[in-house]
């Protein structure tokens, strides 16, 4: 968990305000009290930006294609409920899937160096914010002093207040249409 997270200002980002916040008082509680998250003003939030344009314009045109191909062909009416209900259940986790993928591609490839950036001469910028975190942050005995770990009881404690599963938000589809789509699954897989 960061010591401290950071986003535009939008009500969007309430919630991961608040949960961050929540999670860093219940490990610390002297911060209690205080907001453990930045609100970037104007261009002061610039390396998310640049991931969500990315992801825009190299991410979704591909699934914005596929879709409008299975409207053009015929393969589901979007004023159709029964469609609209078994392609929110089937599409809805595939894209997920697919956009974990992405954000675990670009979270973990190597950031191409900048060759025509002009660095200072001595001590590296990186070594130095890990001296000041260093000094400021983390108690002397502790050598990873950027990694806060949080407990699970925390974590469910934070998914319960702030994103409860049974949320309607988190809901695909009706629960008695989940149920039907299952059973013929069920039934569809046992005849194969």
């Amino acid at each position: 968990m960061p010591l401290v997270s950071q986003s535009d200002p939008g009500s969007e980002n309430y919630g991961i305000a608040k949960a961050h916040t929540t999670c860093r008082n219940r490990h610390d509680p002297s911060l209690s009290g205080t907001i453990q998250h930045r609100w970037m003003l104007k261009k002061k939030n610039i390396k998310p930006e640049i991931s969500w344009s990315q992801m825009r314009q190299r991410f979704t045109p591909g699934f914005e294609d596929l879709l409008e191909a299975g409207v053009v062909n015929d393969w589901y009416d979007i004023n159709c409920p029964l469609d609209l209900l078994v392609f929110r259940w089937i599409f809805i986790p595939f894209l997920q899937k697919e956009l974990d993928a992405w954000a675990d591609r670009i979270n973990n490839s190597c950031k191409h160096a900048n060759h025509n950036k002009i660095l200072p001469h001595g001590i590296h910028v990186e070594q130095a914010a890990i001296d000041y975190v260093q000094q400021e942050f983390a108690p002397p005995e502790d050598p990873v002093f950027l990694l806060i770990h949080v407990e699970q009881a925390a974590i469910d404690y934070v998914q319960q207040e702030f994103a409860p599963p049974e949320d309607p938000v988190f809901l695909l589809v009706p629960p008695k249409f989940k149920n039907m789509l299952e059973f013929f699954m069920r039934v569809w897989e046992a005849q194969w």
